[in-house]
């Protein structure tokens, strides 16, 4: 669908919670203190601005970007802050997309 001026991009509503949120990524680590920060040359911030040490977990999607956009709108709605990071390591277990916050998925916990 293409837009015209004027014209709002039409938008949609997506209804998930914590089951859904775990489907979207791949692998969880703590983030603060976990010496990420000695790592910080495979790490690029989205966007401006630098990667940031102080969260506490990392969620990686690969390059999975939708599940970026998912993972950042359902931590927002519930009050949480991210921040998308790209990891750049040949290891592909890692590589792609990191999405950085202070929420602990239930699941990751155990």
């Amino acid at each position: 669908m293409e837009e015209s001026a004027g014209t709002p991009m039409p938008s949609i509503t997506i209804t998930m919670d914590e089951s859904d949120f775990v489907q979207l990524w791949t692998v969880h680590t703590a983030w603060s203190g976990a010496g990420w920060r000695d790592h910080a040359g495979p790490f690029e911030a989205v966007g401006a601005g630098t990667v940031e040490y102080h969260w506490e977990q990392a969620y990686w999607t690969g390059d999975n970007w939708p599940a970026v956009m998912l993972l950042r709108s359902f931590l927002a709605s519930i009050g949480h802050d991210c921040q998308v990071v790209v990891d750049t390591t040949d290891d592909p277990a890692y590589h792609g997309y990191v999405v950085l916050t202070d929420y602990l998925d239930p699941t990751a916990a155990g």
